[in-house]
């Protein structure tokens, strides 16, 4: 059976019809699964700084130092694993440079720091005390893609809030 040449340019035609209606789907779908993922990898980074800070405030070398000092520790962690935040907040000790933030704010609070913890003391079963401080981490995470879709019809976020906060007991 031949095919007409009349039936194949209403093929094309279709083809070209079915693309402009797909194309438009696959780029979101796209754009969301990297903005997630970029998402989901920013929020485990916040995490661990929240947890690198809480190590190092446990630190016999460093229980006497400020909470100033750890905040930098946290923000030191987010830079070298590419969590950028403001360059107004970049302390001197850390070597990387920011270009854009990933972060448009962000705080490291550091609670229970100079003997005064956070919560009450625990006392454990062999008559020592267990002092629970707290690191938090938050940061506003700023969509790189997903945000460039507003003029084209989308209604969506520009950023997204992110948080951690780890628990760290010292024994006394």
């Amino acid at each position: 059976m031949a095919i007409s040449k009349h039936s194949m340019r209403r093929q094309r035609g279709s083809q070209i019809v079915e693309l402009a209606v797909v194309l438009p789907l696959l780029v979101f779908l796209t754009l969301v699964i990297i903005e997630g993922a970029g998402l989901l990898r920013a929020h485990q980074v916040i995490v661990n700084a929240a947890r690198e800070t809480a190590r190092a405030a446990i630190l016999k070398e460093n229980s006497s130092d400020p909470s100033n000092m750890l905040e930098n520790v946290g923000t030191c962690y987010l830079l070298r694993n590419q969590v950028t935040v403001p360059t107004a907040n970049v302390p001197a000790s850390c070597t990387q440079k920011v270009t854009s933030p990933t972060c448009t704010t962000y705080s490291i609070t550091v609670s229970g720091q100079n003997g005064t913890p956070a919560l009450p003391p625990v006392k454990k079963a062999d008559g020592t005390f267990m002092s629970v401080s707290e690191v938090k981490v938050s940061c506003t995470y700023q969509f790189k893609w997903l945000s460039k879709l507003q003029g084209i019809g989308f209604s969506l976020p520009n950023t997204v809030n992110l948080g951690s906060a780890v628990d760290f007991r010292t024994f006394y």
